[in-house]
Formats: structure tokens, C-alpha cells, sequence
């Protein structure tokens, strides 16, 4: 996983990943996490570009970040994006469908 500023909390076998809007905005969406934590796994995680990890925030890379994010958490999993965060997910899962065709 890329060198970003990640929390993880909360119980529960399922895993709700938060994906931040922005992206220079950061971790706003602890509320929503502490709210859920005592049903759900939480996964938040900065982007690049944001206050908390600068630098490059190529479409690829925040693409890349996302999946290493996914990577390690179950696979029984829940993304909730917002705003840009939203538009990123989708992207993400589009990005995947799309190389599920060629593989």
C-alpha cells in the first residue's frame, strides 16, 4: 500500500471504506464512520493531494491507491464515496469491469 495516512476502527464482518471528497478535502467522513463503527469495519484513507499526503494526485494514482485500499480489506465490503469521492468509485468500478472483460 502507498504511504498514505489510513484508520482503520470499528467491528463488524462487513467493511464500510470511506472515500473522501475533495480531494484536498480531509477527514471529514469520521463522523459518518463513528457513527457506524459499532455495526461495520471502518476504512478511511487520504488521498493525494490533500493537507495529509501531498503530492501527485494523477487520476491513475488516486485509481491505484483506491484498489490498494480494497486490497486489504475483506471482501465482504461496502464503498461509500462522496462528491468526488462518489466519482471516484464509480470510476474505480468501471475500471474494473472493464478489465474483468479482457481477463
Amino acid at each position: 500500500m502507498a504511504d498514505f495516512p489510513t484508520w482503520k476502527y470499528g467491528t463488524g464482518e462487513i467493511t464500510i471504506v470511506l472515500v473522501h471528497g475533495g480531494p484536498s478535502l480531509s477527514r471529514y467522513m469520521n463522523t459518518l464512520g463513528e457513527a457506524l463503527k459499532d455495526y461495520y469495519h471502518i476504512v478511511e484513507y487520504q488521498q493525494r493531494g490533500t493537507p495529509e499526503f501531498p503530492g501527485d494526485a494523477s487520476l491513475d494514482l488516486l485509481l491505484d491507491d483506491l484498489e490498494s485500499v480494497l486490497s486489504e480489506t475483506s471482501p465482504h465490503r461496502i464503498l461509500v464515496g462522496h462528491s468526488w469521492g462518489a466519482t471516484l468509485v464509480n470510476l474505480y468500478l468501471a475500471r474494473k469491469k472493464r478489465k474483468s472483460h479482457f481477463h
